[in-house]
């Protein structure tokens, strides 16, 4: 399968909260490590998919997610997906602003 068939389910489980992509026992969802786990995919797969998926991930990086999926995971698949992708600045710069001196500001 190719990156048309699977980005489109990347993007829902990136964006979706919800079941069918997150689900663990019972009623507690597993959507933010989902989300660690595809953007480590996300890395090491063909940047062709980084790049498809990385608007979603910047999307998520700008927002202030409580108990969202680590930073330094989205900022790896940014960081993978290139220097090309200009739109992620503003939320970069965001970021470093937000958390100066810290581990991920640097």
């Amino acid at each position: 399968m190719g990156a048309d068939v699977v980005v489109p389910h990347l993007l829902k489980a990136i964006l979706s909260k919800e079941p069918p992509y997150h689900s663990g026992e019972g009623k507690s969802l597993t959507w933010s490590s989902d989300v660690e786990g595809i953007c480590g995919f996300l890395v090491k797969a063909p940047q062709e998919y980084t790049i498809r998926c990385c608007p979603a991930i910047t999307y998520l990086l700008s927002r202030d997610e409580p108990k969202g999926p680590e930073i330094d995971m989205m900022l790896s698949v940014v960081e993978r997906a290139g220097t090309q992708e200009t739109y992620v600045l503003s939320t970069l710069i965001a970021l470093v602003t937000k958390y100066h001196g810290s581990e991920d500001g640097r």
